[in-house]
């Protein structure tokens, strides 16, 4: 299995929680998801809910 190599706060910053063991930083600096216009809060989609439930 390869390395991850990407960027890592990003992802824990989409998805919306830390990653135990992914980066030392925590998203509280930035709680809001990657992207321009991912400020504005928006409703998570029915499918989205689906998998966070997972």
């Amino acid at each position: 299995m390869s390395r991850y190599t990407g960027p890592r706060v990003r992802v824990m910053r989409a998805l919306g929680y830390d990653l135990p063991g992914f980066s030392r930083k925590k998203i509280e600096r930035r709680p809001y998801p990657p992207g321009q216009h991912d400020q504005a809060r928006h409703k998570h989609s029915e499918y989205k809910v689906r998998l966070m439930g997972r």
